[in-house]
């Protein structure tokens, strides 16, 4: 089998944006290891190993997916019932079909967590047929953050 490991460090660092949205206690991401576990997880040196397969297994999730869905769409909601925002503020949803869905959730994860981007909420869906990135924050960053995307893969 092949697999990836996942230091917690990590975990946090790139899958906080949706874990934290799903259960900001930590408890999903505890109930992940737990579901991966009973899949062949595998906990090597104190690190926990699992398959890209067992990870999407677990997003799949009857009981999983629903609540990402409902808090990945919160996002949308929280912006438009806010009616009395402190500075200009954009929410904007991106369906991007025909592309590798690693690679946008990498760029987007990537950039948001190493840039100079401040306060930028993201969401993404790469269940789905088409992958879906949902952005909310200052307008000027996320403009600049979606055409640094648009320039980099020519779309």
């Amino acid at each position: 089998m092949r697999y990836k490991t996942l230091d917690f460090r990590q975990v946090k660092k790139y899958l906080s944006l949706f874990l934290d949205k799903i259960d900001p206690s930590g408890y999903a991401f505890y109930n992940m290891v737990k579901t991966c576990r009973k899949n062949k997880g595998e906990k090597i040196n104190g690190l926990w190993h699992f398959t890209p397969e067992q990870v999407e297994t677990f997003i799949r999730h009857p009981a999983v997916r629903p609540s990402i869905l409902a808090k990945n769409n919160g996002l949308v909601y929280d912006f438009l019932l806010d009616n009395k925002k402190a500075k200009q503020e954009m929410c904007m949803i991106l369906d991007i079909p025909d592309v590798d869905r690693e690679t946008v959730a990498e760029f987007f994860c990537h950039n948001i967590c190493e840039g100079d981007f401040s306060g930028i909420q993201f969401s993404f869906d790469g269940v789905a047929e088409t992958a879906r990135v949902i952005l909310k924050g200052n307008s000027k960053e996320v403009m600049q953050l979606v055409n640094d995307f648009h320039s980099k893969y020519n779309m």
